[in-house]
């Protein structure tokens, strides 16, 4: 049961990531303007990148760690 969980929180994160990386949102930071070095759209398509990536592996990581302890199962 907490795999599907898992498995629908993965779907909707991707999806929210998806929503994030779409036209309408992508349209706010296409500016020419700079944050540091790199235009804010490049700033910001890195920024969620990498946090959609900490997201995901903070969740996967947590299922692993459920399934190799089954015992704190809750």
């Amino acid at each position: 049961m907490k795999d599907l969980l898992k498995g629908q929180k993965l779907l909707a994160i991707c999806l929210f990531f998806c929503f994030l990386f779409n036209f309408p949102i992508l349209s706010l930071f296409n500016k020419d303007k700079y944050f540091g070095f790199l235009p804010t759209l490049f700033f910001y398509v890195f920024a969620i990148w990498f946090i959609m990536i900490v997201v995901v592996g903070l969740i996967v990581e947590e299922l692993n760690k459920r399934k190799s302890n089954p015992e704190t199962d809750e």
